[in-house]
């Protein structure tokens, strides 16, 4: 009798009595067998064993079932490092971990680590933030700027996964001075509580510019979507190449 009689082994593929030899066919689920039903010989020549695995290597899946199972039978945890060829510890974390969750299946891996930390992006987004030019720089620029080591492809898809960020078309509006600002939000505040009658007594006039060209070119700009009328990510309405002809409009 083996010495490890009364533990169950968990071994893929179907066992003979008689000391035949166990045939390892990967497709199958594990099953346990008890000693006291049926004798395994596994000094059977032919006997699939499990080497010793290098540091980092994952356990396979018939192993950790194995180790549930002999362990479910009361075998001690040096034993069945001693039998499986696997570390007391991570027998240990795998027993515990299919008691905590039910399953024996590897923990989920972290993947390869990120290029940008959250360090890295806080500067980029402080970069692109600072000026109205440095929100339309190109992405070559700025990987030369802050010395960042990744391509083009992996910064836009930071900009836009991990900051949240969108590479827009700016919006045209006509530039105010501080002046003009001011004059305007005193005129907000002043008549805020008037009614639509009294607004329908009001006329309008002012002086307008018509350019005898047009300013199709399109600037993008990286903001986020509360930033659309921000001054920095905002265009003027006229470029001062093009000829104006002013009228007065009522």
């Amino acid at each position: 009798m083996s010495d490890c009689e009364g533990i169950p082994l968990l071994i893929f593929g179907r066992t003979i009595k008689g000391g035949t030899n166990v045939s390892p066919l990967l497709n199958f689920r594990p099953v346990i067998y008890d000693h006291r039903d049926q004798i395994i010989n596994f000094q059977t020549r032919g006997n699939p064993r499990v080497t010793p695995m290098a540091r980092g290597i994952e356990v396979p899946e018939s192993t950790r079932n194995q180790i549930i199972g002999m362990r479910l039978w009361g075998a001690p945890f040096p034993a069945i490092a001693s039998r499986l060829s696997v570390p007391a510890n991570t027998a240990k974390k795998i027993y515990y971990r299919w008691e905590e969750t039910g399953d024996c299946a590897s923990a989920p891996k972290s993947g390869r680590p990120k290029k940008l930390n959250e360090r890295d992006l806080t500067h980029i987004k402080r970069h692109i933030q600072h000026d109205r030019d440095q929100r339309r720089q190109p992405l070559g620029e700025i990987i030369i700027d802050l010395n960042l080591p990744v391509s083009e492809r992996t910064l836009e898809r930071a900009i836009i996964n991990e900051l949240g960020m969108g590479h827009r078309i700016e919006r045209k509006t006509p530039w105010l001075s501080k002046k003009q600002k001011e004059a305007r939000l005193a005129f907000a505040k002043e008549h805020i509580n008037w009614t639509l009658e009294e607004w329908r007594r009001l006329g309008f006039t002012d002086e307008m510019g018509m350019q005898t060209g047009s300013n199709s070119t399109k600037v993008y700009v990286w903001r986020y979507p509360e930033e659309e009328y921000l001054e920095d990510c905002c265009g003027g309405t006229v470029i001062p190449v093009f000829d104006t002809a002013k009228l007065w409009v009522t």
